[in-house]
């Protein structure tokens, strides 16, 4: 898996490579920062494992990103989602020109996008994408030597397509925050349900006593009033605790997918034993797959699957 963090980089223009912007730009936004990079394709893993690898080079849960599937490899390019909160609904033309994308050239492809500030270059060659940025003068000279380096391709001026683009949005996605709160809502679900089971079975208990020994209804009545209060609250404690700690564990395990750059593909609690299974790249050892109280089951697609549990 590669990525690359496009920098920002000033130099001054010289006087015949003034450049006027196209009526065509308006309406779409680059951010100063963009991420860009490939994955290896897991049939219906491919989103999960952009954000993975998005929110990794970002340095924040809360990405955007556009991905797209060529010849089994996926390709994205990922902002931050704070970035794009100045710039609501634009879009970014290079998203429409991933690989595989319906405006995109086939094979290997060098973009420019001129602007008279800060022009962007994106370069895609066999299974990896970078994307540039700087001045005008320097992002025409880059081109020109990326283009000679993937065999003399054609450089696409997107002043001369952007008409013909069709604008491909962003999508944003926080997956450890919705896992959190899939399991904090179980937690909460249950908690509910086993109180107020308890909180019935104490009541009709009290009943059934009272209608028995009616002659010392005050007596049981005090009773069953403190058995109540008192089982409720421990099966409120006990709860509570059981959804912390789940909670806690699943977290801890998600971090841990995060450093090791793995995927967590499924997570169960039943009867009160926990059971996953994850894909890790080959070079985990065993010690850190024992640590974690799992073991390797199969090679799958150039990554290791290793369960918990059943």
């Amino acid at each position: 898996m590669e990525f690359e963090l496009a920098r920002e980089e000033k130099f001054e223009l010289a006087e015949d490579d003034k450049f006027d912007a196209p009526d065509d730009l308006v309406g779409i936004h680059i951010p100063a920062e963009v991420v860009s990079g490939t994955c290896p394709r897991i049939p219906g893993k491919e989103e999960e494992m952009v954000w993975h690898a998005a929110s990794e080079a970002c340095d924040s849960e809360r990405v955007s990103f556009v991905w797209s599937v060529d010849q089994g490899c996926v390709y994205f390019i990922a902002v931050r989602s704070a970035d794009l909160v100045s710039a609501p609904g634009t879009w970014c033309p290079l998203a429409a020109l991933l690989p595989g994308m319906p405006d995109a050239r086939p094979g290997l492809a060098c973009y420019l996008l001129e602007a008279p500030e800060e022009s962007v270059l994106m370069v895609v060659g066999n299974g990896f994408i970078r994307v540039v940025r700087g001045s005008l003068a320097v992002m025409r000279s880059k081109a020109e030597r990326e283009a000679a380096s993937l065999g003399g391709v054609e450089i696409v001026r997107l002043a001369a397509i952007m008409g013909s683009l069709r604008p491909v949005a962003w999508r944003s996605l926080g997956l450890l925050d919705d896992r959190a709160r899939r399991v904090a809502g179980r937690a909460l679900v249950l908690s509910g349900v086993s109180a107020a089971v308890l909180s019935v079975g104490a009541w009709w208990a009290a009943m059934a006593s009272f209608a028995v020994q009616e002659a010392r209804h005050d007596l049981v009545r005090q009773e069953a009033a403190t058995a109540t209060a008192r089982v409720v609250e421990q099966a409120a404690a006990l709860v509570s605790s059981q959804a912390r700690s789940e909670l806690g564990a699943l977290v801890g395990l998600n971090q841990d997918m995060i450093e090791l750059g793995g995927v967590l593909e499924r997570y169960e609690i039943a009867d009160g034993q926990v059971s996953w299974t994850a894909v890790v790249p080959p070079s985990t050892t065993a010690d850190r797959i024992q640590a974690m109280g799992a073991r390797t089951l199969e090679v799958r697609d150039g990554m290791a699957v290793v369960v918990k549990g059943r």
